[in-house]
């Protein structure tokens, strides 16, 4: 076996598109204007940018002796998540287009559990980025 068709560095780096799904159905939601699936462009635990987001969080974590409370750990993972967001599609705020920006993402996080919910189970998911 060619041990490099589990390598997921690749794909991890450059991203990957997500669908995002209707929670209730499964089925990936479609932009009702454009006929296009809503979905986000996302890199893996494998990648530069997860990595470095950990690695703040454990640094983070040193540096207090009780450890991180409930709060923080969720703070922290919600930045981890954020920056693991490359791009998205049919992304709106009423009917404006949303400008994909890492605050844009916090909104959403914060808004819709959801969507932070798959993202988190997705980018957790190391075939959805195999070579």
């Amino acid at each position: 076996m060619d041990f490099k068709i589990m390598d997921t560095s690749v794909k991890s780096n450059d991203g990957v598109w997500m669908p995002i799904r209707n929670i209730e159905s499964g089925e990936p939601i479609i932009d009702e204007k454009t006929g296009k699936p809503v979905r986000w462009k996302v890199c893996g635990t494998n990648s530069k940018i997860f990595q470095k987001q950990q690695k703040i969080m454990a640094d983070a974590e040193k540096r207090t002796r009780k450890g991180l409370s409930t709060a923080e750990q969720t703070e922290y993972a919600r930045k981890i998540y954020s920056a693991c967001v490359l791009e998205w599609e049919c992304m709106e705020d009423g009917n404006k287009p949303l400008e994909c920006t890492p605050e844009n993402v916090r909104l959403v996080f914060d808004t819709s559990e959801p969507i932070f919910k798959q993202l988190v189970e997705f980018i957790d998911t190391a075939s959805n980025f195999l070579a």
